[in-house]
């Protein structure tokens, strides 16, 4: 059965934390959960009670089974905490972010636009060129019977 369960840096959050918990419950040879990098605080009843639980399973196994860093929680020091008042500034930021790129395209269709009718007005001249003379010159005596 599963001893070791990786799943650090997945976006696991609390309610993940408890379906977590619940599951750990069943497999009884698990003793070491990795959890580092996951969106929920450290002090979550869920990630309690995992440590409670495999702190448990370790008493009963007794010393010698496994070296002792094989058992329980790893460290939970790179967790991200996502509160409201962090969501909305990100929103923030997107919104103004969106607001200058759009600012910048419209800057961008302004300046073609402008090149474009200052090349219309521009007076260019007509190119001599012999092969369409002489080519003009058979099509204008060719008639469509």
């Amino acid at each position: 059965g599963l001893e070791v369960l990786r799943a650090q840096y997945n976006e696991i959050d609390a309610k993940g934390v408890k379906a977590l918990l619940a599951a750990a419950k069943g497999l009884e040879r698990l003793r070491r959960v990795e959890l580092n990098g996951n969106k929920f605080p450290e002090d979550d009843e869920g990630v309690e009670g995992l440590r409670l639980l495999l702190e448990e399973r370790k008493e009963k196994a007794g010393s010698g089974v496994a070296g002792e860093e094989e058992w329980g929680m790893d460290e939970l020091s790179d967790l991200e905490e996502e509160s409201e008042e962090e969501d909305e500034d990100e929103e923030d930021e997107e919104d103004e972010e969106e607001k200058e790129e759009e600012e910048e395209q419209e800057a961008k269709r302004e300046t073609v636009l402008r090149d474009a009718d200052e090349q219309e007005v521009q007076t260019v001249a007509q190119k001599k060129d012999k092969d369409v003379d002489d080519l003009a010159d058979a099509l204008g005596r060719t008639h469509v019977a």
